[in-house]
């Protein structure tokens, strides 16, 4: 991680849960560069951590107290939807 706020992010979640937002972390960033989507910039947005390409939507992934039990990717583009539904194995709950 290029971005210090971005690992500062990171760093406050709790070990649990930074194992699995890396994991996330991880598929978009390989799948950025299997698609040839260009490099990947990671920023905060919102006080999220956020993956966006020169050609797409940016991707904003977190999760939250209240909902402890859930992870939860946002974008914009249906260009990244099969992230989600890699991630949460087709089932996607809105």
């Amino acid at each position: 991680m290029d971005d210090a706020a971005v690992k500062s992010c990171f760093d406050d979640y709790p070990d649990h849960v930074r194992t699995r937002l890396l994991e996330l972390r991880s598929l978009i960033l390989s799948t950025a560069e299997n698609h040839h989507l260009g490099a990947v910039v990671e920023s905060l947005k919102w006080g999220e951590p956020s993956f966006s390409v020169k050609t797409g939507s940016p991707i904003r992934i977190d999760w939250k107290q209240k909902i402890p039990d859930s992870l939860m990717p946002f974008t914009s583009s249906e260009r990244h939807y099969f992230i989600s539904m890699c991630f949460f194995h087709n089932q996607i709950l809105y």
